[in-house]
């Protein structure tokens, strides 16, 4: 293709994105047109594959490095300002929220809560007022942009080990950072593995001829699970959105399936973790997903709420906007209505995930339910 005549000023967005996809062997440009738009997208699975495959890797051994480093470097000061932030579920919720929006990550928060509570820096009753502020938090992610905090993974292990090369001390230190940097990188190749679905033209025709509300929900958790991320999921349903192409009623069921999706990293994360781990993800999943079936449930009475929220009556922003609305309130709702609950909800998790029966008699005592 004759890319070298392109000139980037006329771009696109998704046309910048196309010929970064094919720079990176995801993709192929094909054909002899001097516009992006003319050319044919040819997708390379295997190498598809191999990205995700990759990626999923290094994810999780990163997670493994920075739990073990956490364990480690683990003191008395890192354990007492965990406990003054979660203190109270008020605070957990506060700090849910403000990690999450700085980071523009539910993933990540997710993530790090497996790791803490993996490495018993914090109880997994505590967590669940944080997983509650990050899904507040994630709403920010059009905000915040800027943050994206995965692009770094690379910097943060070569500090990593630059710090525990230098000095002995900083060892532990080193490795939470070089750790961390690994799980950052392999959630930035389990996107990027899958980033030419936001420029697919099968998948947006797709996108643009859905029509049943509950076929939307279960094409928005799966696109979700497959770009980790439930914020670049969102923004590509409101880019199709503002074209005016997508069905009125399918906004809100996208918004839904988004917070589903987004709790595969927490599970994944959780794999090689122990019972407390385990835990936190299905607080995570269990919780999103019973709010999602409630909303799907009584859809006309939330989309008519969402509704009235939004303000511009022009019809392809007012989708856009509905989708971004439908996708705040559902984590208000859901942490008005599981915050003052919180203790019974960590009861019925710690039900449905018992802690293991050896486990239980090193601490001396059954707490298998």
């Amino acid at each position: 293709p004759p890319l070298h005549s392109l000139h980037p000023a006329t771009l696109d967005s998704w046309e910048v994105g196309l010929i970064m996809a094919q720079s990176a062997g995801i993709v192929e440009l094909q054909g002899s047109g001097s516009e992006v738009a003319d050319m044919v997208v040819k997708v390379d699975w295997m190498q598809t594959a191999m990205a995700l495959l990759g990626g999923i890797a290094l994810f999780l051994q990163g997670l493994k490095i920075l739990g073990d480093s956490l364990r480690q470097a683990a003191g008395k000061e890192m354990k007492e300002l965990l406990a003054r932030l979660c203190s109270t579920p008020l605070r957990g919720l506060v700090t849910g929220i403000v990690v999450t929006g700085l980071s523009s990550s539910i993933s990540l928060t997710s993530v790090l809560l497996v790791g803490f509570v993996g490495a018993d820096l914090m109880s997994f009753e505590k967590s669940i007022p944080v997983l509650l502020g990050a899904g507040i938090g994630s709403t920010f992610i059009g905000l915040l942009l800027a943050f994206k905090v995965t692009k770094y993974g690379l910097m943060f292990m070569f500090g990593g080990y630059l710090a525990g090369s230098v000095k002995q001390a900083w060892k532990h230190y080193g490795g939470m950072a070089f750790g961390l940097g690994m799980v950052f990188h392999g959630m930035e190749i389990m996107s990027s593995a899958f980033a030419f679905l936001k420029t697919y033209p099968p998948f947006l025709n797709g996108l643009e001829n859905l029509s049943n509300p509950w076929a939307a929900l279960l094409f928005s958790i799966f696109f979700t699970a497959l770009i980790q991320s439930s914020g670049a999921a969102i923004g590509v349903f409101m880019s199709v959105a503002e074209t005016g192409s997508l069905p009125v009623s399918c906004g809100p069921a996208l918004a839904l399936g988004a917070n589903i999706g987004t709790c595969l990293t927490a599970v994944l994360a959780s794999l090689s973790q122990g019972v407390g781990a385990k835990r936190v993800a299905a607080a995570l999943g269990i919780g999103r997903f019973v709010g999602v079936m409630v909303c799907m449930m009584v859809l006309p009475v939330f989309s008519m709420i969402v509704e009235r929220v939004v303000s511009t009556e022009t019809p392809g922003l007012r989708q856009a906007h509905i989708i971004a609305g439908s996708n705040t309130i559902f984590n208000i709702l859901l942490t008005v209505a599981l915050l003052p609950a919180a203790e019974q909800f960590a009861k019925i998790i710690r039900y449905l995930i018992p802690a293991s029966h050896s486990a239980n008699k090193q601490n001396g005592k059954d707490m298998t339910i």
